[in-house]
């Protein structure tokens, strides 16, 4: 049956009739019964047993589209968890569709039912029972809508369909981002049921209740309130609304209780007087102490609607010496960033796995975090808050705007979105507007400067609004943007309009030095004085296959990674002024347009993508956590290959510690290696021989009377000093040519480092090293880091190998967009050349692929495989020698 929208009845509640639904409908994994309830709010999680279809349908909305076929699962969901990592260019960005049925039980008429997304991306449509309920723009906000007119109680079920699209927009921010536009209702959904009067769902989706502390200090601080009311009966309603203040042990500590008028059919807004807390413990990262505060609205001794928040107190400010300021004391900003998704899931995780990443960045001794580039799930606020994480929040405005009012509109609302949503939320200490906007032109293009003053100054408008947005919305907290090395930002104007200037910096990665970063902050500290500057991003990318003793500049081996962040935090160190940083990125994460050694992967985190602390994590761990520890930084380098010294061990390897602590004692094989004082980044480095097979190591260290250890074993493959003396049978070597860099992913051959040909051993005669372009991803392989460096126009590869037969493996791939096809020959040995044609690759991915070619070497020459030009220079991506059964050597 229908029932009126603004009438309240009130009718006890029965199990017998959700016992009678269930019988006549019986539950198929996505029919949810909607438990009764007698007064207040009642929240029912819908997470499970969705049908899904991936793909536009038509009337999809409709009871009478059959949907046996469709998928059934659980929210949070993606379509996207896999296809953005596969061979195929590119990812599907279209329509999904949902679909699921509940039953509303007779005792529930006259109540209010709003239906509540966490999110969706990026644009979602929502029917009830097939007609259209609302439509929300933006993957990053939740949204609520009042479906009560759509849904009839009593045995019938009402159906919930819900398109959800992640196609590109124009006129929907981001345009263009670095990590992958997943699709889909990726967070929570719930059925929130309430009185006709309650506190107001359709206020940005937000709760409806605003909180506001002043004149704080450790005696007293003062708590008031901005709230909006609804009220759907068709009368005036005189109500009484009590506000109570609870201590971490739930006793009461200040109450306040007002009279309220609400009118017929309308949403007011209430402000409360000041009700001042004595003595308050104030909320910081070392002590993040939350008070709960309870909103009751009642009438005549019946609650109607109760809703509580947890309250941090405590003050913010900037100071003309950049410093920034909690509860008046300077407090540097540690910190980190993270993007949401998950190997595997995509970005549809759970609470638990949310709260997870939050512990982690906490363990590692951050006390601030940006959530880039968008605003995250209500979980992820939740655990800030009481972890103590102090939070920058920000939008998806990344790269480039589009110039048209329906673009300014959508950020806007994203904007008032995050800021009411998130408001009383203590962690957040600053609210970002946009990120590298001019990384980017109006052509959609990456540009190094730009040329449009039309297009650049309708930017510094949209900023100007997005900020002034900010300051309006919420005057108590601070405004944030984030750029990149141009001095357009400068040029136009963008630099001085937010409180706080995030500078990304990558010296030493894709460009310069790792010690032009300091000279980077103090050049902008001159030229914008008076601005609060944060290093809001900062990192290099790590292979945990890649090792190298002598790192080199994109290489992607954990030990550039390690060197680039030693030396940013040792320069840190010195800047005075410099308001805080944060890591670029806490976790690795999906960049499904570029390559680097793993495509699709951005691997400048902390913890792998699987949540897997990588060693480099322990660095910031020494630096920035009380917690005593030692931690020997090899776990992402346990099996080492090489060659013997005459001594037949592996000589100088470098064995490093991250510690805390101040003295620390290496011991190789039960042998110690001395002590040493870490350096001011927690780092103690020794030189060390390693044996052929499996080496303990052991390291201590001492604080307070207290021991710490830690413990690993490395295992050592390596070859011969002269590989002439080896059997021909055991011959099985494998170089990661154009690469400084070991690669070892875990199975039957560790990849050598290359070099130059030298007597007895092996190694390349002529041809350059090179990589390739960083954002083109390899295909057709399971190990693309061994085409990511390469030699380009080598004249020869050489192996002092005893005589035998060998198959030697030659792996190629076209690095660059030609007009013509790549021809060159490979001569191996005496033998006949081979052509090889590498095919212009497409403008995003390039194939890897592999010769095979029998040798025989002879006469103690070894073996010797020549390039030759025929049509464009040759490549040599890896190479791999093994041995061939046989007497007679191949000629």
């Amino acid at each position: 049956m229908k029932y009126p929208a603004n009438r309240s009845i009130s009718i006890p509640s029965t199990i017998s009739l959700i016992l009678m639904a269930c019988s006549l409908f019986p539950l198929s994994g996505q029919v949810k019964v909607i438990p009764s309830y007698t007064s207040e709010r009642s929240v029912v999680n819908l997470n499970e047993g969705w049908k899904f279809h991936q793909g536009g349908t038509e009337f999809a909305y409709n009871r009478k589209i059959v949907d046996d076929t469709w998928a059934v699962t659980d929210l949070p969901h993606t379509w996207n968890s896999v296809d953005p990592f596969d061979d195929k260019d590119g990812y599907f960005r279209g329509i999904g569709w949902y679909r699921k049925e509940i039953i509303i039980p007779d005792t529930l008429q006259g109540k209010r039912f709003h239906l509540r997304f966490e999110g969706a991306n990026q644009v979602a449509d929502v029917y009830v029972n097939g007609m259209f309920a609302g439509r929300h723009q933006g993957g990053y906000t939740a949204f609520a809508m009042d479906i009560t007119r759509f849904l009839s109680t009593g045995e019938e079920p009402n159906l919930l369909a819900v398109s959800v699209s992640n196609a590109h927009d124009p006129f929907i921010p981001p345009l263009s981002v670095g990590f992958a536009l997943y699709g889909g209702i990726y967070r929570d959904v719930e059925l929130v049921i309430t009185e006709p009067l309650h506190f107001s769902m359709s206020d940005k989706g937000s709760s409806g209740i605003y909180l506001f502390t002043s004149d704080v200090s450790n005696q007293s601080a003062s708590l008031s309130s901005r709230i909006v009311i609804c009220n759907n009966f068709y009368h005036q309603v005189d109500a009484e609304l009590t506000i109570a203040v609870r201590d971490q042990n739930g006793m009461v500590i200040a109450t306040q209780n007002s009279s309220i008028r609400v009118g017929p059919e309308v949403t007011e807004v209430i402000s409360t007087e000041p009700l001042v807390i004595e003595q308050p413990m104030l909320w910081s990262p070392e002590h993040p102490y939350l008070y709960t505060v309870d909103y009751v609205i009642s009438t005549a001794d019946v609650s109607l609607d109760r809703l509580d928040f947890p309250l941090g107190i405590r003050t913010i400010a900037l100071q003309p010496d950049g410093g920034f300021y909690l509860n008046g004391k300077r407090v540097f900003l540690k910190g980190t960033n993270r993007h949401q998704d998950f190997k595997g899931k995509g970005s549809a995780l759970s609470n638990e796995d949310h709260v997870k990443d939050l512990v982690n960045i906490r363990k590692m001794g951050s006390n601030f975090v940006r959530l880039a580039h968008y605003p995250q799930d209500p979980a992820v606020l939740r655990a800030c808050d009481s972890l103590g994480l102090l939070v920058w929040e920000e939008i998806p405005l990344v790269n480039y705007i589009m110039p048209d009012t329906r673009f300014y509109e959508n950020s806007m609302e994203m904007l008032q979105e995050m800021i009411r949503q998130h408001f009383n939320h203590p962690s957040v200490v600053m609210w970002g507007s946009m990120n590298e906007i001019f990384l980017w032109g109006n052509n959609a293009q990456r540009m190094s400067v730009q040329f449009d003053p039309e297009y650049t100054e309708l930017v510094r408008q949209l900023a100007v609004n997005l900020d002034s947005t900010i300051r309006t919305e919420d005057p108590s907290r601070l405004t944030a943007m984030a750029i990149h090395g141009s001095r357009d930002y400068e040029k136009y104007g963008l630099t001085g309009i937010s409180d706080v200037l995030g500078l990304n910096i990558y010296s030493g990665w894709y460009s310069g030095e790792f010690s032009h970063f300091s000279g980077t902050i103090r050049k902008s500290l001159m030229r914008f004085p008076g601005q609060a500057i944060l290093v809001s991003e900062y990192g290099a990318g790590s292979d945990p296959y890649l090792n190298a003793v002598h790192p080199e500049r994109f290489d992607f081996s954990v030990q550039y990674q390690q060197e680039f962040n030693e030396s940013y935090l040792a320069q840190i160190e010195s800047l005075d002024q410099l308001t805080g940083v944060a890591i670029w990125n806490q976790f690795d994460f999906s960049q499904p347009w570029t390559g680097g050694s793993i495509p699709h992967l951005n691997q400048k985190g902390m913890v792998s993508w699987d949540r897997n602390p990588k060693d480099v994590y322990y660095l910031y761990k020494a630096n920035w956590s009380k917690e005593p520890f030692i931690h020997i930084a090899s776990r992402e380098w346990q099996l080492r290959t090489g060659t013997r010294n005459k001594k037949d061990v592996l000589a100088e390897q470098p064995l490093k510690i991250y510690t805390n602590c101040t003295d620390a004692e290496l011991f190789v094989n039960g042998r110690t290696m001395g002590s040493k004082k870490p350096d001011l980044t927690g780092k103690a480095l020794w030189m060390v021989d390693l044996e052929e097979g499996i080496n303990e190591i052991t390291a201590q260290a001492i604080s307070e009377n207290e021991k710490f250890s830690d413990k690993i074993e490395i295992a050592v493959v390596s070859l011969l000093a002269d590989l002439r003396k080896m059997e021909s049978q055991d011959v099985d070597i494998a170089v990661n040519c154009g690469s400084n860099a070991q690669y070892y992913k875990g199975y039957d051959v560790a990849w050598l480092p290359d070099k130059p040909f030298t007597r007895g051993s092996y190694g390349y005669t002529g041809g350059d090293r090179k990589m390739l372009q960083k954002d083109i991803a390899l295909t057709n392989t399971d190990d693309p880091a061994l085409y990511f460096q390469y030699l380009e126009a080598p004249e020869s590869y050489r192996f002092d190998l005893p005589d035998g037969n060998y198959m030697v493996e030659c792996w190629v791939a076209e690095p660059d967009m030609r007009s013509e096809n790549r021809v060159f020959e490979i001569i191996p040995g005496n033998a006949p050349p081979i052509q090889v044609i590498t095919r212009s690759r497409n403008p995003l991915s390039v194939e890897g692929n592999i010769i095979r070619l029998k040798v025989g070497a002879s006469n103690g020459n070894g073996i010797t495989i020549k390039f030759r030009p025929v049509d464009g220079l040759p490549l040599l991506s890896a190479i791999r020698v093994r041995a061939v059964p046989g007497k007679q050597p191949v000629t």
